[in-house]
Protein backbone atom coordinates (compact mmCIF):
# COMPACT_ATOMS: atom_id res chain seq x y z
CA UNK A 1 0.00 0.00 0.00
CA UNK A 2 2.66 2.27 0.95
CA UNK A 3 4.50 1.54 -2.44
CA UNK A 4 1.06 2.20 -4.19
CA UNK A 5 1.27 5.69 -2.67
CA UNK A 6 4.59 6.45 -3.46
CA UNK A 7 4.04 5.62 -6.82
CA UNK A 8 0.53 7.43 -7.11
CA UNK A 9 2.77 11.03 -5.35
CA UNK A 10 5.72 10.37 -7.90
CA UNK A 11 2.79 10.78 -10.80
CA UNK A 12 0.84 13.68 -9.57
CA UNK A 13 4.33 15.30 -9.18
CA UNK A 14 5.54 14.38 -12.16
CA UNK A 15 2.01 15.54 -13.69
CA UNK A 16 1.98 18.70 -12.07
CA UNK A 17 5.99 19.99 -13.62
CA UNK A 18 5.14 19.15 -16.84
CA UNK A 19 1.96 21.27 -16.50
CA UNK A 20 3.40 23.86 -15.09
CA UNK A 21 6.97 23.85 -17.51
CA UNK A 22 4.34 24.02 -20.22
CA UNK A 23 2.78 26.88 -19.44
CA UNK A 24 5.92 28.66 -18.56
CA UNK A 25 7.44 27.62 -21.85
CA UNK A 26 4.24 28.83 -23.59
CA UNK A 27 4.23 32.19 -22.18
CA UNK A 28 7.93 32.67 -22.18
CA UNK A 29 7.58 32.09 -26.44
CA UNK A 30 4.50 34.35 -26.52
CA UNK A 31 6.57 36.92 -24.76
CA UNK A 32 9.83 36.59 -26.62
CA UNK A 33 7.74 36.73 -29.96
CA UNK A 34 5.99 39.86 -29.06
CA UNK A 35 9.63 41.56 -28.37
CA UNK A 36 10.95 40.35 -31.24
CA UNK A 37 8.45 42.08 -33.23
CA UNK A 38 7.82 45.01 -31.24
CA UNK A 39 11.80 45.40 -31.41
CA UNK A 40 12.14 44.71 -35.03
CA UNK A 41 9.39 47.87 -35.21
CA UNK A 42 12.01 50.23 -33.58
CA UNK A 43 14.76 49.39 -35.66
CA UNK A 44 17.67 51.14 -33.66
CA UNK A 45 20.14 49.97 -30.89
CA UNK A 46 17.62 49.77 -28.51
CA UNK A 47 15.80 47.14 -30.85
CA UNK A 48 18.75 44.87 -31.09
CA UNK A 49 19.35 44.96 -27.69
CA UNK A 50 16.13 43.93 -26.35
CA UNK A 51 16.82 41.00 -29.15
CA UNK A 52 19.57 40.04 -27.59
CA UNK A 53 18.33 39.58 -24.49
CA UNK A 54 15.37 38.32 -24.97
CA UNK A 55 17.22 35.47 -27.12
CA UNK A 56 19.24 34.85 -24.02
CA UNK A 57 16.30 34.36 -21.78
CA UNK A 58 14.82 32.09 -24.57
CA UNK A 59 18.26 30.22 -24.63
CA UNK A 60 17.57 30.16 -20.71
CA UNK A 61 14.49 28.87 -20.96
CA UNK A 62 15.46 26.13 -22.98
CA UNK A 63 18.07 25.22 -20.73
CA UNK A 64 15.63 24.68 -18.08
CA UNK A 65 13.17 22.92 -20.10
CA UNK A 66 16.30 20.25 -21.19
CA UNK A 67 16.99 20.50 -17.42
CA UNK A 68 13.32 19.11 -17.08
CA UNK A 69 13.18 16.73 -19.54
CA UNK A 70 16.45 15.19 -18.36
CA UNK A 71 15.27 15.11 -15.00
CA UNK A 72 12.05 13.26 -16.02
CA UNK A 73 13.33 10.64 -18.11
CA UNK A 74 16.03 9.77 -15.12
CA UNK A 75 12.81 9.43 -13.02
CA UNK A 76 11.37 7.11 -16.02
CA UNK A 77 14.06 4.78 -16.21
CA UNK A 78 14.81 4.30 -12.40
CA UNK A 79 11.23 3.59 -12.69
CA UNK A 80 11.38 1.00 -15.41
CA UNK A 81 14.26 -0.37 -13.74
CA UNK A 82 12.40 -1.09 -10.18
CA UNK A 83 9.50 -2.70 -12.89
CA UNK A 84 12.23 -4.57 -14.14
CA UNK A 85 13.41 -5.95 -11.09
CA UNK A 86 9.89 -6.41 -9.78
CA UNK A 87 9.25 -8.48 -12.70
CA UNK A 88 12.39 -10.60 -12.80
CA UNK A 89 11.38 -11.34 -9.09
CA UNK A 90 7.56 -11.99 -10.42
CA UNK A 91 9.13 -14.54 -13.15
CA UNK A 92 11.40 -16.30 -10.70
CA UNK A 93 9.01 -17.29 -8.22
CA UNK A 94 6.69 -17.90 -11.36
CA UNK A 95 9.29 -20.55 -12.36
CA UNK A 96 9.27 -21.73 -8.73
CA UNK A 97 5.63 -22.50 -8.58
CA UNK A 98 5.66 -23.93 -12.24
CA UNK A 99 8.47 -26.32 -11.30
CA UNK A 100 6.54 -26.78 -8.16
CA UNK A 101 3.22 -28.23 -10.17
CA UNK A 102 5.39 -30.18 -12.22
CA UNK A 103 6.32 -31.67 -9.57
CA UNK A 104 3.30 -32.33 -8.21
CA UNK A 105 1.71 -34.01 -11.07
CA UNK A 106 4.57 -35.84 -11.66
CA UNK A 107 4.16 -37.71 -8.26
CA UNK A 108 0.27 -37.87 -8.94
CA UNK A 109 0.37 -39.64 -12.08
CA UNK A 110 3.27 -42.03 -10.04
CA UNK A 111 0.64 -42.28 -7.05
CA UNK A 112 -2.37 -42.85 -9.67
CA UNK A 113 -0.20 -45.44 -11.69
CA UNK A 114 0.75 -47.37 -8.53
CA UNK A 115 -2.93 -47.19 -7.05
CA UNK A 116 -3.78 -48.59 -10.22
CA UNK A 117 -1.58 -51.60 -9.45
CA UNK A 118 -1.93 -52.06 -5.84
CA UNK A 119 -5.56 -51.53 -5.62
CA UNK A 120 -6.81 -53.73 -8.85
CA UNK A 121 -4.44 -56.39 -8.34
CA UNK A 122 -5.68 -57.89 -4.90
CA UNK A 123 -9.22 -57.44 -5.90
CA UNK A 124 -9.24 -59.30 -9.20
CA UNK A 125 -7.67 -62.08 -7.50
CA UNK A 126 -10.09 -61.53 -4.44
CA UNK A 127 -12.87 -61.83 -7.91
CA UNK A 128 -11.00 -64.58 -9.64
CA UNK A 129 -11.07 -66.94 -6.50
CA UNK A 130 -14.64 -66.22 -5.56
CA UNK A 131 -15.61 -67.19 -8.94
CA UNK A 132 -13.64 -70.36 -9.00
CA UNK A 133 -15.08 -71.46 -5.30
CA UNK A 134 -18.69 -70.97 -6.78
CA UNK A 135 -17.61 -72.91 -10.05
CA UNK A 136 -17.25 -75.46 -7.66
CA UNK A 137 -14.00 -76.87 -8.87
CA UNK A 138 -12.60 -77.51 -5.73
CA UNK A 139 -15.80 -79.06 -4.00
CA UNK A 140 -19.28 -78.66 -3.62
CA UNK A 141 -20.59 -75.51 -1.78
CA UNK A 142 -24.04 -75.52 0.37
CA UNK A 143 -26.32 -72.45 0.26
CA UNK A 144 -24.81 -70.52 3.25
CA UNK A 145 -21.31 -70.54 1.11
CA UNK A 146 -22.95 -69.49 -1.97
CA UNK A 147 -24.56 -66.61 -0.44
CA UNK A 148 -21.29 -65.33 1.19
CA UNK A 149 -19.42 -65.99 -2.37
CA UNK A 150 -21.72 -64.18 -3.72
CA UNK A 151 -22.08 -61.30 -1.59
CA UNK A 152 -18.03 -61.18 -1.19
CA UNK A 153 -17.59 -61.11 -5.39
CA UNK A 154 -20.55 -58.08 -5.59
CA UNK A 155 -19.04 -56.85 -2.86
CA UNK A 156 -15.72 -56.99 -4.57
CA UNK A 157 -16.83 -55.64 -8.15
CA UNK A 158 -18.16 -52.50 -6.66
CA UNK A 159 -15.15 -51.56 -5.46
CA UNK A 160 -13.29 -52.50 -8.59
CA UNK A 161 -15.66 -50.28 -10.48
CA UNK A 162 -15.06 -47.52 -8.35
CA UNK A 163 -11.56 -47.73 -7.86
CA UNK A 164 -11.42 -48.30 -11.84
CA UNK A 165 -13.70 -44.76 -11.66
CA UNK A 166 -11.52 -42.55 -9.16
CA UNK A 167 -8.54 -43.23 -11.66
CA UNK A 168 -10.18 -42.60 -14.72
CA UNK A 169 -11.65 -39.65 -13.67
CA UNK A 170 -7.54 -38.52 -12.23
CA UNK A 171 -6.13 -39.40 -16.06
CA UNK A 172 -8.91 -37.84 -17.48
CA UNK A 173 -8.85 -34.38 -15.61
CA UNK A 174 -4.60 -34.51 -16.36
CA UNK A 175 -5.60 -35.32 -19.59
CA UNK A 176 -3.66 -37.66 -19.82
CA UNK A 177 -6.12 -40.88 -21.10
CA UNK A 178 -5.18 -42.49 -24.13
CA UNK A 179 -6.93 -43.78 -26.46
CA UNK A 180 -5.90 -46.99 -28.17
CA UNK A 181 -7.59 -47.75 -31.70
CA UNK A 182 -8.18 -51.08 -32.93
CA UNK A 183 -10.83 -52.52 -35.78
CA UNK A 184 -13.75 -53.99 -33.46
CA UNK A 185 -17.07 -55.54 -34.00
CA UNK A 186 -20.00 -53.83 -32.09
CA UNK A 187 -21.99 -56.89 -31.52
CA UNK A 188 -18.91 -58.50 -30.20
CA UNK A 189 -18.50 -56.18 -27.36
CA UNK A 190 -22.57 -56.70 -26.99
CA UNK A 191 -21.94 -60.06 -26.86
CA UNK A 192 -19.47 -59.57 -23.52
CA UNK A 193 -21.40 -57.18 -21.92
CA UNK A 194 -23.86 -60.08 -22.11
CA UNK A 195 -21.67 -62.38 -20.53
CA UNK A 196 -21.30 -60.51 -17.87
CA UNK A 197 -24.53 -59.55 -16.60
CA UNK A 198 -25.29 -62.52 -14.59
CA UNK A 199 -22.27 -61.16 -11.99
CA UNK A 200 -23.63 -57.53 -12.83
CA UNK A 201 -27.08 -58.30 -11.86
CA UNK A 202 -26.56 -59.95 -8.46
CA UNK A 203 -30.18 -60.65 -7.07
CA UNK A 204 -31.85 -59.03 -9.18
CA UNK A 205 -34.90 -60.63 -10.43
CA UNK A 206 -35.34 -57.74 -13.74
CA UNK A 207 -35.50 -59.61 -17.45
CA UNK A 208 -32.61 -57.96 -19.53
CA UNK A 209 -33.21 -58.17 -23.25
CA UNK A 210 -29.68 -57.57 -25.88
CA UNK A 211 -30.64 -56.93 -28.83
CA UNK A 212 -28.15 -56.27 -31.94
CA UNK A 213 -28.13 -55.08 -35.20
CA UNK A 214 -26.90 -57.53 -37.61
CA UNK A 215 -26.58 -54.69 -40.34
CA UNK A 216 -23.53 -53.11 -37.95
CA UNK A 217 -20.20 -53.77 -39.30
CA UNK A 218 -16.69 -53.20 -38.80
CA UNK A 219 -15.54 -50.19 -36.52
CA UNK A 220 -12.88 -48.55 -35.34
CA UNK A 221 -12.48 -47.34 -31.81
CA UNK A 222 -11.09 -48.22 -27.98
CA UNK A 223 -12.59 -51.57 -27.21
CA UNK A 224 -11.85 -51.64 -23.74
CA UNK A 225 -13.32 -47.85 -23.62
CA UNK A 226 -16.45 -48.32 -25.39
CA UNK A 227 -16.96 -51.52 -23.03
CA UNK A 228 -16.31 -49.76 -19.72
CA UNK A 229 -18.30 -47.39 -20.91
CA UNK A 230 -21.42 -49.30 -21.62
CA UNK A 231 -20.55 -51.29 -17.97
CA UNK A 232 -20.99 -47.94 -16.37
CA UNK A 233 -24.43 -47.63 -18.10
CA UNK A 234 -25.78 -51.30 -17.18
CA UNK A 235 -24.63 -51.41 -13.99
CA UNK A 236 -26.15 -47.82 -12.99
CA UNK A 237 -29.59 -49.34 -14.89
CA UNK A 238 -29.64 -52.45 -12.62
CA UNK A 239 -28.94 -50.63 -9.79
CA UNK A 240 -31.93 -47.88 -10.12
CA UNK A 241 -34.50 -50.88 -11.42
CA UNK A 242 -35.99 -52.97 -9.00
CA UNK A 243 -38.80 -54.82 -10.83
CA UNK A 244 -39.35 -54.56 -14.89
CA UNK A 245 -36.82 -54.45 -17.72
CA UNK A 246 -33.61 -53.43 -18.95
CA UNK A 247 -33.33 -53.27 -22.70
CA UNK A 248 -29.95 -53.05 -24.06
CA UNK A 249 -29.26 -52.23 -27.99
CA UNK A 250 -27.10 -51.40 -30.68
CA UNK A 251 -28.10 -49.87 -34.13
CA UNK A 252 -26.13 -48.16 -37.33
CA UNK A 253 -27.11 -44.26 -37.51
CA UNK A 254 -25.71 -42.79 -40.35
CA UNK A 255 -21.66 -42.70 -39.90
CA UNK A 256 -22.32 -43.56 -36.01
CA UNK A 257 -22.90 -46.54 -33.71
CA UNK A 258 -25.40 -46.39 -31.16
CA UNK A 259 -25.30 -48.29 -27.94
CA UNK A 260 -29.03 -47.79 -26.32
CA UNK A 261 -29.22 -48.77 -22.78
CA UNK A 262 -33.49 -48.38 -21.66
CA UNK A 263 -34.70 -49.25 -18.26
CA UNK A 264 -38.14 -49.48 -16.16
CA UNK A 265 -36.69 -47.63 -13.10
CA UNK A 266 -37.36 -45.11 -10.69
CA UNK A 267 -36.28 -42.48 -13.67
CA UNK A 268 -34.65 -38.90 -13.19
CA UNK A 269 -36.58 -35.31 -12.95
CA UNK A 270 -35.97 -33.27 -15.89
CA UNK A 271 -34.42 -30.29 -13.43
CA UNK A 272 -31.65 -33.17 -12.72
CA UNK A 273 -30.77 -34.34 -15.93
CA UNK A 274 -28.63 -31.26 -16.78
CA UNK A 275 -26.35 -31.96 -13.47
CA UNK A 276 -26.38 -35.58 -13.79
CA UNK A 277 -23.40 -35.94 -15.50
CA UNK A 278 -20.89 -33.71 -13.30
CA UNK A 279 -18.87 -35.45 -10.60
CA UNK A 280 -20.30 -36.87 -6.88
CA UNK A 281 -23.81 -36.12 -8.20
CA UNK A 282 -26.88 -38.19 -7.65
CA UNK A 283 -30.66 -37.31 -7.85
CA UNK A 284 -30.48 -36.34 -4.07
CA UNK A 285 -28.89 -37.63 -1.06
CA UNK A 286 -31.46 -40.15 0.07
CA UNK A 287 -30.46 -42.04 -3.13
CA UNK A 288 -27.16 -42.08 -2.48
CA UNK A 289 -28.10 -43.83 0.95
CA UNK A 290 -30.49 -46.42 -0.48
CA UNK A 291 -28.89 -47.15 -3.54
CA UNK A 292 -24.83 -46.49 -2.96
CA UNK A 293 -22.60 -44.88 -5.37
CA UNK A 294 -20.13 -41.87 -5.45
CA UNK A 295 -21.99 -40.37 -8.57
CA UNK A 296 -18.52 -40.73 -10.72
CA UNK A 297 -19.50 -43.44 -12.85
CA UNK A 298 -21.97 -40.84 -15.13
CA UNK A 299 -18.69 -38.19 -14.57
CA UNK A 300 -16.71 -41.02 -16.90
CA UNK A 301 -19.22 -42.19 -18.77
CA UNK A 302 -19.73 -38.60 -20.54
CA UNK A 303 -16.08 -37.80 -20.31
CA UNK A 304 -14.65 -41.28 -22.18
CA UNK A 305 -17.29 -40.64 -25.05
CA UNK A 306 -16.30 -37.69 -25.67
CA UNK A 307 -12.93 -38.72 -25.62
CA UNK A 308 -14.37 -41.40 -28.04
CA UNK A 309 -15.23 -38.46 -30.53
CA UNK A 310 -19.12 -39.45 -29.42
CA UNK A 311 -21.03 -38.34 -26.89
CA UNK A 312 -23.98 -39.79 -24.12
CA UNK A 313 -27.26 -38.61 -24.35
CA UNK A 314 -30.41 -39.12 -21.40
CA UNK A 315 -33.78 -39.14 -21.70
CA UNK A 316 -36.08 -40.01 -18.80
CA UNK A 317 -39.19 -39.69 -16.28
CA UNK A 318 -39.71 -40.41 -12.85
CA UNK A 319 -41.37 -43.76 -12.20
CA UNK A 320 -41.10 -44.27 -15.64
CA UNK A 321 -37.46 -45.42 -16.47
CA UNK A 322 -34.46 -43.77 -18.04
CA UNK A 323 -32.83 -44.15 -21.50
CA UNK A 324 -29.30 -43.36 -21.97
CA UNK A 325 -27.61 -43.92 -25.60
CA UNK A 326 -24.01 -43.79 -26.14
CA UNK A 327 -23.77 -42.84 -29.73
CA UNK A 328 -19.88 -43.12 -31.03
CA UNK A 329 -18.02 -42.68 -35.05
CA UNK A 330 -17.75 -45.83 -36.72
CA UNK A 331 -14.09 -44.50 -37.66
CA UNK A 332 -14.15 -46.18 -40.90
CA UNK A 333 -13.34 -42.85 -42.58
CA UNK A 334 -10.64 -42.04 -44.13
CA UNK A 335 -9.91 -39.26 -40.92
CA UNK A 336 -10.03 -42.28 -38.94
CA UNK A 337 -8.10 -44.90 -40.48
CA UNK A 338 -5.29 -42.51 -40.85
CA UNK A 339 -5.90 -41.74 -36.70
CA UNK A 340 -5.46 -45.40 -36.65
CA UNK A 341 -2.12 -45.94 -38.45
CA UNK A 342 -0.61 -43.01 -36.46
CA UNK A 343 -1.79 -44.93 -33.27
CA UNK A 344 -0.60 -47.62 -34.46
CA UNK A 345 2.65 -46.03 -34.99
CA UNK A 346 3.18 -44.80 -31.95
CA UNK A 347 2.86 -47.57 -29.92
Amino acid sequence: MRKQSRDQLRKRKSYAQAIVVGIFTTIAFMGVTLFLWYAARLKDETAWALSILFSTMLSILLGILSGVVRFHNHNLGVLIEERTHELESKNKELLIQTAKAEDAARLKDEFVNAMSHELKTPLNAIIGFSDILLEEIQGKLNEKQRDSLNRLSGSAQDLHTLVSNILDLSKLEADQMVLHLSYYQPNSILEDIEAMLPGLMKERHVKVVVEKDKSLNEAIGDVMKIKHVLTNLDTNAIKFTKEGSIHISSVKKNDSVVFEVKDTGIGIPQNIIPIIFEAFRQVDGSIRRKYGGTGLGLTVTRQLAGLLGGEVTLTSKPGKGSTFSLVIPTGTDITGQALLRRNTALE
